[in-house]
């Protein structure tokens, strides 16, 4: 548990395992277009409660973490293909190689 705050250690274990899911359901679709909504879907959550207790068991929001997610594995195919960087930034995710991220409800 990377997040250090009362909340995150007063989580139920159920409350952790739907938070868990959400943490899978990233991974496993981190190459997706994915947005906040879907994400909460998969872990039985609203999404600003998984927001929030995301952030309190994994130290940072489900954004940032699949953002983290998309970087190292672009990281890996830099290292590892013969891809452009454009196929890599598609190939991970991101909608250009100057993708930013956004305000909006993307996760």
């Amino acid at each position: 548990m990377l997040g250090g705050s009362r909340e995150a250690h007063a989580q139920s274990p159920r409350v952790r395992a739907r938070v868990e899911a959400a943490r899978e359901y990233l991974e496993a679709n981190m190459t997706k277009d994915l947005d906040m909504a879907s994400v909460a879907r998969a872990a039985a959550l609203s999404p600003f409660y998984l927001t929030r207790i995301f952030k309190a068991q994994y130290g940072v929001p489900p954004y940032r973490y699949l953002i983290r997610l998309r970087i190292n594995y672009a990281a890996e195919l830099l290292r590892t293909s013969m891809l452009s960087v454009t196929q890599i930034c598609h190939r991970v995710g991101f909608n250009s190689p100057s993708s930013r991220p956004s305000g909006g409800t993307s996760v």
